[in-house]
């Protein structure tokens, strides 16, 4: 017995139907993957160029002692915003003092970065800040690009030290009884060989909850 062989003939409408919605389908794909590729880049680009400005937020808050500190010598102010991750300092930020006598002297600190450890906080960074007004200034932040960046670890602080040589001190804080986030401490009798690279500080004896409008210009290390 012979058997039938049946054929089935799509329309032609059917078949440019059929051809469209898989082009329609396939260009849309290609797009999709073009804007997820953007997106990538974008991102990577947009990660590679954020850097963090570290330590207290002074951009809303007038402070409490605009001309600074009237009896820093010797003191180390340890602020305690710890580096989010490996790093590179680029520099620092701080407000301009406005001396209560109405004369403005120039004033210079050293910048201290501290790795905690067992017993204390060890200093790993020691740079010198170029004094302030000069020429003199009343008003505005300052920014202060380093000569070389710093490396920074996960975890680090950073603080200040006021030499002897300058009695008073060229960045704004809020006192104990008007901070905000009362991250700093401190303590007196600093000397110059208390506070080089490789000392461990103890944080025996720090007191005051203080706010210093001061921050570091961190880059993170996108590669880890």
């Amino acid at each position: 017995m012979m058997m039938k062989e049946y054929r089935v003939h799509l329309p032609e409408k059917s078949i440019l139907a059929t051809s469209i919605l898989a082009i329609m389908l396939l260009v849309n794909l290609c797009c999709l993957l073009a804007i997820f590729s953007a997106m990538a880049i974008n991102g990577f680009q947009s990660k590679s160029t954020t850097a963090l400005n570290l330590g207290y937020n002074f951009a809303r808050k007038d402070p409490e002692l605009p001309g600074g500190d009237q009896a820093a010598a010797t003191h180390l102010f340890i602020h305690q915003y710890p580096f989010p991750q490996d790093g590179l300092v680029t520099g620092i930020r701080y407000l301009q003092d406005d001396e209560a006598l109405t004369i403005e002297i120039p004033e210079s600190i050293y910048l201290v970065v501290l790795h905690p450890e067992p017993g204390g906080l060890r200093i790993t960074q020691l740079l010198e800040i170029p004094a302030d007004d000069q020429p003199p200034s009343t008003n505005g932040i300052v920014t202060y690009t380093f000569p070389e960046p710093i490396k920074v670890q996960q975890g680090d602080v950073y603080g200040h030290w006021q030499p002897s040589t300058f009695q008073t001190g060229p960045i704004p804080f809020n006192t104990d009884s008007s901070s905000t986030d009362g991250l700093t401490l401190g303590k007196s009798g600093f000397e110059w060989m208390d506070i080089q690279p490789g000392t461990l500080i103890s944080l025996d004896g720090f007191t005051g909850r203080r706010d210093y409008y001061l921050n570091l210009i961190f880059q993170p290390d996108l590669q880890k």
